[in-house]
C-alpha cells in the first residue's frame, strides 16, 4: 500500500482507472475494417491492373494483325508491279529483236533519223536493189543471214537459176558429169532460195511463239527439216534464245491474275486457332496467307497466359469493294514482217527466179 501511495503522488493529475471488461476489444474491429477496405483496394488496383493489361495486349494484337495482314498485301502488290516490269523488260527484248537483229544486214541500218521535230526524216527500212535504188518498206523486217558473203536482205532480186542447164547430157562421160554437177547446184541453189526465207519466218515466229525453253526439240527438228549444220544451227539457236513474246506474257498475266485475287481475297470472320491450320494444310494456303498471318500474329502476340486458345477469334473488316485491285488487261493486235523468198518461173523458158517479198506476221490477240 505504501508503494502504491507513493506511485499515485509520481504521476501527474489524476491517476486514470483501470478500463472495464466491456471496453476491451474494440480497437480490434477498427484494424479487421481497415485491412478489409485495404484489401478489397488491393483487389481494385489488382484487377484493373490486369484488365488495362488485358486490353493493352487486345490492342497490340489488333495492331500486330493488321500490320501482318497490310505486310503480306504490300508485298502481293510489289510482286504484281515487279511481273508489270518483267512485261514491260520482255517487250523491250522483243523490240530489240525486231528492230535490230531482225534489219541487221539490211542496207538502211543502222542509220537514225535526221533533223528534229516536224523536219525529223523517218527511219527507212528495205534493200538496195541491183540497180542501186532504195526500196522502203516502211516498217522493220526481218530476214536472217547465216553466211555474211551471201546477203539476200541487200537483194530486190538474185540472179537467176537455170532449171535445165544449156548444156545437154549424151556427148560424152565429162560431159554428162558436168551436167549433172550443174544439176545438182541449181537445185542447191533453189533449196537456199526457199530456206532462207523460211529461216527468216522462222525467226520471227520463234520470237513470237516459241514455247520450247531448252530449244532441245527445237535444234532437233532444224537437224532433220532444214539442212542447217552445226555453226548455223547454232547461231540461229542464239537467236531465238528464250520462249517467245507470247507466252511470255501468257504467263506473266496469269500470274498478276492469281496474285489480284489474292488481293481481293474475301475477308475472314470467326477465325480460330483450328480453322488457320485447316487452311495451313488446305489446297491453295497462298490465296489465305493474309488471314492467316493476320490470325497468327494475334495469336501469338496474346499467347496462352492471357486468354485460352480456344476462345481467341479474329474478324477481318471488309474493304469497299470500290477499293479492290482490278486489273486491266492491255491487249492490241499487231504485225511482225519478214523477208520471203521464193522459186518462180523466170521470163526464159527454163530459167527460175528466186523472188523476194514481204510477208506479214501477224498477232491478233497476245
Amino acid at each position: 500500500m505504501e508503494f502504491l501511495s507513493i506511485f499515485k503522488k509520481l504521476l501527474p493529475g489524476k491517476a486514470k482507472k483501470p478500463l472495464r471488461s466491456t471496453e476491451r476489444g474494440q480497437i480490434s474491429v477498427m484494424i479487421a475494417v481497415m485491412m478489409s477496405t485495404f484489401i478489397l483496394f488491393f483487389a481494385f488496383v489488382i484487377n484493373t491492373g490486369m484488365m488495362v493489361n488485358a486490353k493493352i495486349n487486345l490492342q497490340n494484337a489488333a495492331d500486330m494483325a493488321a500490320f501482318a495482314g497490310a505486310s503480306v498485301q504490300a508485298r502481293q502488290l510489289t510482286q504484281i508491279s515487279y511481273l508489270n516490269y518483267e512485261m514491260r523488260r520482255h517487250w523491250k527484248k522483243f523490240l530489240f529483236r525486231i528492230y535490230v537483229l531482225g534489219n541487221l544486214y539490211q542496207d538502211s541500218f543502222p542509220r537514225a533519223p535526221q533533223g528534229s521535230g516536224s523536219n525529223k526524216t523517218p527511219m527507212t527500212y528495205g534493200q538496195i536493189d541491183m540497180s542501186g535504188n532504195q526500196m522502203n518498206y516502211g516498217a522493220p523486217v526481218s530476214c536472217v543471214v547465216l553466211n555474211p558473203n551471201e546477203n539476200p536482205c541487200r537483194l530486190s532480186k538474185l540472179p537467176t537459176i537455170r532449171a535445165t542447164p544449156p548444156l545437154m547430157p549424151g556427148f560424152d562421160g565429162i560431159a554428162d558429169t558436168l551436167y549433172a554437177s550443174l544439176l545438182q547446184i541449181n537445185k542447191i541453189r533453189s533449196q537456199q532460195c526457199t530456206g532462207m526465207g523460211l529461216l527468216s519466218k522462222f525467226l520471227n515466229y520463234y520470237w513470237l511463239f516459241n514455247a520450247d525453253p531448252k530449244l532441245k526439240a527445237t535444234e532437233q527438228a532444224l537437224l532433220r527439216s532444214s539442212g542447217l549444220q552445226g555453226t548455223s544451227i547454232q547461231t540461229l539457236l542464239g537467236l531465238i534464245d528464250g520462249i517467245g513474246i507470247v507466252p511470255r506474257e501468257l504467263i506473266l498475266k496469269f500470274r498478276i491474275k492469281t496474285l489480284e485475287s489474292y488481293v481481293n481475297q474475301t475477308a475472314g470472320s470467326a477465325l480460330n486457332y483450328e480453322m488457320v491450320q485447316g487452311l495451313l494444310g488446305g489446297i491453295d494456303p497462298p490465296a489465305q496467307e493474309r488471314s492467316i498471318q493476320a490470325f497468327l500474329s494475334a495469336f501469338y502476340t496474346l499467347g496462352n497466359h492471357t486468354f485460352p486458345s480456344g476462345s481467341i477469334q479474329m474478324d477481318e473488316l471488309q474493304s469497299n469493294s470500290q477499293l479492290k485491285l482490278n486489273y486491266t488487261d492491255i491487249a492490241t493486235p499487231f504485225d511482225t514482217w519478214a523477208i520471203d523468198q521464193r522459186v518462180v518461173d523466170g521470163v526464159s523458158d527454163g530459167e527460175l527466179d528466186c523472188q523476194t517479198s514481204v510477208v506479214p506476221i501477224s498477232v491478233k490477240q497476245p
